[in-house]
């Protein structure tokens, strides 16, 4: 069961040069408490997180520097085809919003993202500005 995902939602302005199968995304995250379980949401563009296409798990290790991120990677079971020149959102969201303080880390002179934060599945979606939060997606392409 895929739940309404309301917690860390960022944008990911991506083009791919061509349509495949997502078979793997990585994100870079840094952990400062909480068990640091994350599940991943890739979602539709409805002028913010839409539809859920496929969700998937992190498991985020805790870091002893507070300057440093760790890569952290899932791999995605259903294999959905995500198209080119379409948007798409990745929603994260921790197990216990309290508890689990997990920051997706941003670097300068990374492709900007926009982030957006609702704090009840009953209001909208808030836009915030530009920042460089580190993501990759992987997958075979098809033709």
């Amino acid at each position: 069961m895929i739940r309404d995902p309301s917690f860390f939602p960022f944008r990911t302005s991506f083009l791919q040069f061509s349509s495949g199968r997502l078979e793997r995304i990585e994100i870079v995250v840094h952990r400062y408490s909480g068990r640091g379980n994350l599940v991943g949401y890739l979602m539709t563009d409805a002028r913010g997180p839409g539809s859920v296409i496929t969700a998937v798990s992190f498991s985020v290790p805790r870091s002893s520097d507070p300057f440093e991120a760790e890569l952290v990677s899932a791999n995605v079971k259903d294999q959905p085809l995500i198209r080119s020149s379409k948007h798409y959102w990745l929603v994260l969201e921790t197990a216990d919003p309290i508890k689990d303080n997990v920051f997706w880390w941003r670097v300068e002179n990374q492709p900007e993202t926009t982030i957006a934060i609702r704090y009840s599945k009953s209001e909208p979606w808030h836009m915030n500005g530009a920042y460089g939060a580190m993501l990759r997606m992987y997958g075979e392409s098809i033709r």
